[in-house]
């Protein structure tokens, strides 16, 4: 075996370990964003749960048009998670929901119906 062959015959292992050391610190770095970004999902379903509850148990629109208002505000797509992304629309999808329930809940609070737009609703009911 000449010196050349042998030079290679360590040099190949240790670019291998080095890429694939490489590729775990990328793959780990990728592993916790996600993990970050699964918590921040839950916890903004979880703020709305929170405020879907509450306007459900409340009767008076002021209090309910407070937790709409805080429920459209609240940490808008793309603050939290990438705008578009699968947990972006899963918690969007689920503050629509939250919406609208509460928009029906003060219909039949109030007996009006100002349509589906939540800002209508909070100008008209909400503290200032």
């Amino acid at each position: 075996m000449t010196r050349r062959a042998g030079i290679w015959l360590v040099a190949i292992p240790w670019m291998l370990f080095i890429i694939s050391a490489i590729g775990v610190v990328v793959l780990s770095v990728e592993l916790a964003f996600m993990k970050l970004h699964v918590a921040y999902a839950g916890d903004q379903v979880e703020e709305f749960e929170e405020l879907r509850f509450r306007s459900e148990k409340a009767t008076e629109p002021t209090t309910i048009a407070d937790c709409l208002g805080y429920a459209v505000s609240y940490y808008p797509s793309g603050t939290k998670q990438t705008t578009g992304s699968t947990l972006d629309r899963v918690v969007e999808g689920y503050r629509a929901t939250v919406t609208r329930e509460m928009i029906k809940r003060l219909r039949v609070i109030t007996g009006n119906d100002f349509g589906n737009d939540p800002q209508v609703w909070i100008d008209k009911y909400a503290r200032k």
